[in-house]
């Protein structure tokens, strides 16, 4: 079934609940391409060497958490929701191509520095979020940073990292971004994932050339 993104014929009172789902589909899908994306820029290798379950698996995988945690919601906000994530990876994945190309097909040193950079949560954070983020996800994102905290990076992993919304308007280069902590949590785990798939691949590749 095909979702009709731009469909606006459904009244606010009386909007159909089955087209609501679809679009929760649909935005859950896309975060699942943004993900992918993701690692098909940061490790071309990888993917190049990797079959398309790889990616089918990888997406399925964040498709299926997005899912689980979603509740109906209004579908025109789904729906901003969805262009906005569209327009954020077509950014995103530009920045990461051009770094790439700039430093000759390889992340600057800086980019793969392993120090993680810390997550700091108002209070005893859930079990299974995440503490960290892989300093080469924010550090593209140095500016903004600075932007909006008016410190470092440097500074701000010294005293103790950002909040996880404060670190997704940084990802986003956004100066603030409204969003409950348990969605906030779930991207920034979901990127996490991500990352950590795209390293255990490329290792694999390396390990498999030598």
């Amino acid at each position: 079934m095909t979702t009709d993104l731009t469909r606006t014929d459904v009244p606010a009172d009386s909007r159909n609940i089955d087209a609501d789902r679809e679009l929760i589909k649909a935005i859950a899908m896309d975060i699942g391409k943004d993900v992918v994306a993701y690692v098909e820029v940061m490790y071309p290798k990888a993917v190049e060497a990797t079959s398309s379950t790889f990616k089918l698996s990888l997406r399925n995988c964040v498709y299926n958490e997005i899912m689980a945690a979603l509740e109906v919601i209004d579908a025109d906000e789904i729906r901003t929701r969805l262009e906005e994530r569209k327009k954020f990876r077509r950014q995103w994945t530009k920045t990461y191509r051009d770094l790439r190309k700039k430093d000759g097909g390889s992340a600057a040193a800086e980019e793969q520095t392993p120090r993680p950079f810390p997550i700091l949560y108002p209070t005893r954070p859930p079990t299974d979020a995440p503490r960290s983020i892989p300093w080469s996800l924010v550090a593209l994102h140095r500016a903004q940073a600075q932007i909006n905290h008016v410190q470092t990076l440097e500074s701000l992993a010294e005293r103790g990292g950002l909040a996880p919304c404060e670190l997704l308007a940084v990802l986003e280069d956004r100066s603030h971004l409204r969003m409950h902590l348990e969605d906030a949590i779930r991207q920034l785990r979901a990127l996490c994932d991500a990352f950590d798939l795209g390293a255990a691949a490329e290792r694999a590749k390396l390990e498999t050339a030598e």
